[in-house]
């Protein structure tokens, strides 16, 4: 985060999640910026701009203050690990893996010119790379290997900066590492009801880059060249290299899911859960691995994961990701429209025959380009078809978690332009969906199902 104390430069530090409703400034902050306490004036001096920043006496009926907040028995275990919630002032903390991120490449070296930018993105910059420099994040560089600053917007007024690394990853030997399919999740659930997820702090910042490759990282801006010793976003393969050594690290726990650095941990019941974090929290020490606590959630019988909520009986798709879909407007390019089908997408799953509801929207994506910036003429079908999806996501099948030993029913349907199935299992109180799948027929495959159609007839008759 970014504090601005009046000081004229702003003091970039990663803030910790207190238990508390007033914020407090602690030793390690003071000393990292080098700023004087003057109790008598009741202010901070700054040496370097000669600035003061004043203050005020307050009183606080806070008797102590905890990083870890929650009385559960789970934070209590927390409490026995209190290093892996804490963010050193000081990075990166030592590495205890022996993980490295490799960057082979062919061909000469990867090569751009600084790119110009807005007064307000240049002061934003300049004040993140002060940040990382004073972390050990990265450092200064004498690379021939330069890739242009990005700045992506953070919110409305803020910008997060970060590598163009598109051209160096073109010439990048890629890792086909695999990330784990979302919808399989759903095979490990049946019997649980238990749930946690733990968020990994600085993840990618855990993983250091093979010495060899560090000058390829190097990021070129108007005011300097810069590598990082540790693996940056952006970076090909960056996600399946994390996946590698999360997996190393909860190799054998079959009660925890990794996605990259989302982790679901599920159990039958409390003791058993109380049990499995254990086992995570003493591997994460070993490993040298920090969590967010603030975006932790521990024993709960239900959980957001990945855009889902997840419980005992099923996934369904969380209600903010469905509110925000609900609440998009009615696109009015191509670009937008391929926006809001990405978002319908994600969920396909739990919508049946979403093939054929869509098939007027794809219509307008057939032959545009990716950024397309062509305005849709809307009709009474798209129109139907653009509300007909809201609606059918708002009412979004509960998936049921699979039995190992489940009967299942296979059911298909099909017309003239798609066709569809649903996968079921079938139990003592009747089937239950455990997917919707669905394609819209591609002329070929019409015209070979239309053969097929009209051949069976012939058959039949």
């Amino acid at each position: 985060m970014s504090l601005d104390l009046g000081l004229q430069r702003k003091l970039q530090w990663p803030i910790v999640i207190a238990d508390i409703t007033k914020p407090i400034i602690g030793a390690d902050f003071l000393q990292q910026f080098g700023l004087l306490v003057k109790l008598k004036k009741r202010c901070l001096l700054d040496p370097i701009t000669n600035l003061k920043s004043m203050g005020r006496t307050g009183f606080s009926e806070i008797p102590n203050v905890k990083t870890i907040s929650g009385n559960s028995e789970y934070h209590e275990l927390l409490n026995l690990y209190k290093g892996i919630t804490k963010l050193n002032s000081t990075f990166p903390k030592a590495i205890k893996h022996n993980t490295l991120h490799f960057i082979p490449t062919c061909g000469p070296p990867v090569t751009a010119r600084a790119r110009r930018l807005y007064p307000a993105q240049l002061k934003v910059a300049k004040q993140e790379f002060e940040y990382m420099l004073e972390k050990g994040i990265c450092r200064p560089s004498r690379s021939n290997w330069a890739s242009p600053l990005h700045m992506v917007p953070k919110g409305s007024t803020d910008w997060r900066p970060t590598g163009d690394y598109r051209a160096l990853n073109r010439v990048t030997k890629q890792d086909k590492y695999p990330v784990p399919y979302l919808q399989d999740l759903s095979h490990y659930l049946k019997g649980k009801n238990i749930f946690s997820k733990i968020d990994l702090v600085l993840a990618y910042h855990q993983i250091p880059v093979n010495p060899d490759d560090i000058e390829k990282t190097a990021i070129i801006t108007s005011f300097g060249l810069f590598e990082f010793p540790y693996l940056n976003f952006g970076l090909c393969s960056a996600a399946q290299i994390f996946q590698r050594f999360i997996n190393e690290v909860l190799y054998g726990f079959h009660f925890c899911f990794a996605y990259i650095d989302d982790n679901l941990v599920f159990s039958k019941d409390k003791t058993e859960h109380t049990q499995h974090l254990e086992q995570i929290f003493k591997c994460f020490v070993e490993f040298g691995m920090t969590i967010d606590e603030s975006k932790c959630e521990f024993g709960k019988p239900q959980v957001d994961f990945l855009g889902h909520t997840i419980n005992s009986e099923g996934i369904l798709p969380m209600s903010t990701k469905v509110k925000a879909i609900q609440e998009f407007r009615k696109p009015e390019t191509i670009s937008q429209l391929r926006s809001f089908l990405g978002m319908i997408n994600f969920y396909h799953r739990f919508i049946p025959k979403i093939a054929e509801i869509l098939s007027p929207l794809n219509a307008y994506l057939v032959g545009s380009k990716k950024r397309d910036k062509t305005r849709i003429k809307w009709n009474s079908e798209t129109d139907a078809s653009f509300d007909k999806i809201k609606k059918c996501l708002a009412d979004a099948t509960l998936s049921c978690h699979p039995s190992t030993d489940a009967k299942l029913a296979l059911v298909t349907d099909s017309s003239d332009f798609a066709m569809g199935s649903v996968l079921n299992e079938i139990t003592q109180k009747g089937p239950k969906p455990l997917g919707f799948f669905s394609k819209k027929l591609t002329p070929t495959l019409w015209r070979m199902w239309g053969v097929m159609s009209h051949t069976s007839e012939g058959a039949s008759g």
